[in-house]
């Protein structure tokens, strides 16, 4: 089988989307279960030319110079016609058996769908967000009651405008719906909110195929212990990585780690991502949280599991629904106890009180218990993040998300149009 995955950027030094790391797992997945892969991706760096290929141990790819503002794209991710007969091009070129598609509302469009539905009826997307109804993240006082209540959120055209202003664009959700009902075989969700949530706004025509990670070997101690001297971490540590914002749970988390660094003062909040986004926060923090505060930068995939492997606890405190942010897997996966968020789809990866915890991210007082629980007893941190290990291996592994996603895939009947 011949499947062309279909996403806005590849990993890659100006790729730091969690996304663009799925895909490559995906890839290369799929390469490993013997069949041909091929991508079709964006850059945006014209000196690469109008279009730039190359090959590697996963397959062939084929990028397009696609450099537009991200300002503007709620209008554009629906269809551009400097776009899809570009992507109808590289499709009939490379005829593939199975188009995987994943993000496209920044540089693609969502009418590249029909292109790749001229050449097979077989396309599929993994909605790695919810951008597929919403205009920017679903988060805030409606969606948390919602949340909280147990019931699906159903969103209106103001809430649309008051998350992007004048960037709304009425049209844009129906004309997509009409593309996934004219040129989609299923969307494929990856969590239990995600699904609510597609199904509550109009979007029902899913597969549901939890998230996934690949295998963590184990990290040497020696390097474990240069990595933490690098860092100069001589405490137990609390590791927080990523898109370093107010709704991955910033506020959240430095609320918590000031109690927890006042009942563990020896504790370190190691933080990876980008410096210059966690500087605003730090007038708002006390001198001792700022002294035991570890920012790491951008790191690579193989110096993220080395942070992950040198902490005691990982945490997600998004305020916002999260899909199924990869962190808590990544986390469980290196072995370590997760405390991760009510919100989104955290609860479908951790069980509350054995592979680590589940709290209301707003609760400062709740969310630094259950760090601090963790901090104190090393030997309960070891057993959840023993258990957190088991459940990723039995649950949440690359290979058998790919069975599953390759039994989706032949279970459509393949028609060339």
């Amino acid at each position: 089988m011949h499947i062309t995955l279909l996403n806005d950027d590849v990993v890659g030094p100006d790729a730091r989307g969690g996304v663009a790391v799925v895909v490559d797992q995906y890839r290369r997945g799929y390469t490993t279960a013997g069949h041909r892969v091929s991508l079709v991706t964006t850059h945006q760096n014209p000196s690469l030319g109008v279009e730039h290929r190359w090959s590697d141990a996963a397959g062939e790819v084929i990028s397009l110079l696609v450099d537009v503002p991200v300002k503007g794209r709620h209008r554009r991710s629906v269809s551009r016609t400097d776009v899809e007969p570009r992507v109808l091009a590289a499709m009939r070129e490379l005829m593939p058996d199975v188009v995987h598609a994943h993000n496209v509302h920044t540089y693609l469009t969502y009418r590249s769908f029909c292109a790749a539905r001229a050449v097979t009826n077989r396309v599929f997307m993994t909605a790695q967000d919810t951008f597929l109804v919403s205009f920017a993240r679903v988060g805030g006082p409606r969606y948390e009651a919602a949340a909280l209540a147990g019931k699906p959120y159903r969103m209106h055209w103001w809430d649309h405008l008051r998350a992007v202003g004048r960037e709304y664009y009425p049209p844009r959700n129906a004309r997509i719906k009409r593309i996934l009902r004219d040129c989609m075989t299923k969307v494929v969700v990856y969590s239990t909110a995600m699904e609510q949530f597609m199904h509550a706004n109009g979007i029902t025509n899913t597969a549901f195929i939890h998230h996934s990670v690949d295998d963590m070997p184990a990290i040497p101690d020696a390097e474990i212990r240069q990595f933490r001297e690098r860092f100069r971490l001589t405490g137990p540590t609390v590791y927080f990585g990523g898109r370093l914002s107010g709704d991955k749970g910033m506020d959240s988390l430095l609320a918590a780690a000031e109690r927890t660094i006042h009942e563990v003062p020896h504790a370190h909040v190691l933080i990876g991502g980008d410096t210059e986004r966690l500087a605003p926060y730090f007038p708002r923090i006390s001198q001792a949280l700022k002294q035991q505060l570890v920012p790491t930068g951008w790191l690579s995939l193989d110096e993220f599991k080395m942070a992950l492997a040198a902490s005691d606890v990982v945490t997600v405190p998004s305020v916002y629904l999260d899909a199924l942010a990869t962190m808590n897997l990544w986390g469980m996966a290196a072995g370590k106890p997760v405390v991760g968020s009510i919100f989104g789809g955290a609860p479908d990866a951790i069980v509350d009180g054995e592979t680590g915890y589940l709290v209301n991210p707003h609760d400062a007082a709740q969310f630094a218990d259950r760090l601090t629980r963790l901090l104190k007893d090393p030997e309960r941190a070891k057993a959840m993040g023993q258990a957190a290990k088991r459940r990723i291996d039995g649950h949440f592994s690359l290979r058998e998300q790919i069975r599953k996603y390759l039994a989706l895939f032949d279970g459509a009947t393949m028609n060339r149009p």
